[in-house]
């Protein structure tokens, strides 16, 4: 499917917060740790540019003129030109990407999550402060390998009620909160705004859209596309897994049993598919991405290290 077709077909197919079809895989929980009850996680953008495509033209027609009124000769553009001037834009320096920005707020996730987040560099973040918050009432997001087995899910939910009285106990006996927060669980639950523009949200869907991200990770960055491309959809092609971009495989050693999208993905070392036969092109490796949705388990190397963040 290239932009013309994706963008004549886009308001059937995007559908916010949803992975566009096939079961529903097990996902992280969240539960409460007080009487507030539990809550979702939730992904809303707050703000973006306006007039984006347009605008990311201009800039890449700057490069070779820069006269007056080119910006209002680029709005005057055909859809069909501007939509041809954006794939050529998809496969060149992505300098003009740097342009177009947004700002999310992210609600409802772990903070093991921001952890991994706040390490993508060219963007900006502003978290709820565990100092300044009374957190003696927390709620925290449990993995699907806990929540789905019921006596972890005791043992799990035990611990947190034993970590959120240790909390309250400190303050009540004179501690201060940003002393007492030193007990609070890394899967404690927490919220973030993030600006960034579209060539970092680029990078960041290409890693963090692939089953070898935490599920948690996965799901808030198929939000993100999502409220993304209910604004944008003719970016698309821009905010893809690194296989639906590329038509590889980021994690060559990756087992292929283990990804339900890389038995149809190009392996250049036979010349096939990574599962045989055939590669599915960029558009049937997207497709079998949206329907599917795993989550790899890091290997433990050494010392509580993993192979993946």
């Amino acid at each position: 499917m290239d932009l013309f077709e994706y963008v004549a077909a886009a308001s059937n197919e995007i559908v916010g917060g949803t992975n566009g079809g096939g079961s529903p895989p097990p996902r992280a929980a969240v539960r409460s740790g007080g009487p507030k009850g539990g809550t979702q996680m939730k992904v809303s953008l707050l703000d973006h540019t306006e007039n984006a495509l347009d605008l990311l033209l201009f800039t890449k027609q700057t490069r070779l003129t820069m006269t007056p009124d080119l910006l209002k000769q680029v709005r005057d553009w055909p859809m069909t030109r501007k939509l041809a001037e954006l794939d050529y834009m998809l496969h060149t320096i992505q300098s003009s990407w740097e342009f177009v920005n947004y700002t999310f707020l992210i609600e409802g996730v772990s903070r093991a999550f921001t952890h991994q987040l706040v390490r993508h560099r060219h963007a900006s973040y502003a978290q709820q402060a565990q100092r300044a918050v009374d957190m003696s009432s927390f709620d925290y997001v449990t993995g699907p390998s806990i929540d789905r087995d019921e006596t972890l899910s005791l043992e799990y939910d035990a611990a947190m009620e034993m970590v959120g009285q240790a909390y309250s106990t400190l303050v009540e006996m004179g501690a201060n909160r940003q002393d007492a927060r030193g007990v609070l669980p890394t899967n404690i639950c927490t919220n973030i705004v993030m600006q960034t523009n579209l060539r970092s949200l680029h990078d960041m869907a290409l890693k963090r859209l692939c089953v070898k991200a935490q599920g948690e990770a996965q799901d808030v960055f198929r939000a993100m596309v999502d409220a993304v491309l209910g604004v944008h959809p003719y970016f698309e092609q821009f905010l893809r897994v690194w296989c639906a971009t590329h038509g590889t495989c980021m994690f060559h050693t990756f087992p292929t049993e283990e990804c339900p999208v890389k038995p149809i993905v190009y392996n250049p070392d036979t010349g096939e598919a990574y599962g045989g036969g055939r590669a599915g092109d960029r558009d049937d490796i997207q497709s079998r991405w949206k329907k599917n949705r795993a989550e790899a388990q890091p290997v433990v190397v050494a010392s509580g290290r993993t192979s993946q963040g």
